[in-house]
């Protein structure tokens, strides 16, 4: 029970931590900061799943073909642009 107990409160200080550090911080490192912990909390939830075998690559498709279409789209309207 106590090393529960220790560990919320390590994990409450950090996210406390965490806090003041994002106000005396510039914006765009907050941002960078940001995608970085959400993309490796994205990848820790995936080794997590691999490890107990119920990875399932069925969303990626769909996140992959949205991905291509928004990447395209965009291609396709940068490129209809004349420039003046």
């Amino acid at each position: 029970m106590t090393s529960r107990l220790g560990t919320l409160a390590a994990a409450f200080l950090a996210f406390a931590a965490l806090v003041v550090i994002g106000r005396l911080l510039p914006n765009w490192l907050v941002l960078v900061a940001t995608l970085a912990f959400a993309k490796g909390i994205v990848a820790l939830g995936l080794v997590v799943l691999m490890r107990a075998g119920l990875v399932s690559f069925g969303q990626g498709l769909f996140f992959c073909a949205g991905a291509y279409a928004a990447g395209l789209s965009m291609r396709g309207i940068a490129s209809s642009r004349v420039l003046v």
